[in-house]
């Protein structure tokens, strides 16, 4: 991964259409727009990441360990969102 957020490295490569269901829109829509957002994503933390040249800047541990704590808490969160939930209603039931 490169260290300028300028190039057009891509982190989520795109499924190519000839692999994609053309009838399946909502799957397409979401390759599309995550593939965005997560290239966004990972763009923003490596600027993040140019933060720790300690001869431009100078922090403490105290604020790494918060901007690292504020990261994880948002992935846990967002990460949270996509679980399955399983359906307790029918859960004595066997599914065959």
């Amino acid at each position: 991964m490169s260290e300028d957020p300028n190039q057009d490295e891509t982190v989520l490569e795109p499924i190519p259409a000839n692999q994609q269901d053309e009838s399946d829109e909502k799957a397409a829509k979401f390759r599309e727009i995550a593939t965005r957002r997560t290239n966004s994503a990972c763009e923003k933390i490596i600027l993040l990441g140019n933060l720790s040249n300690q001869g431009a800047y100078h922090y403490t541990q105290k604020q790494i360990d918060a901007i690292f704590s504020a990261l994880e808490k948002a992935v846990d969160e967002t990460k949270s969102k996509f679980t399955f939930k399983k359906d307790t209603a029918h859960s004595n039931f066997v599914s065959l």
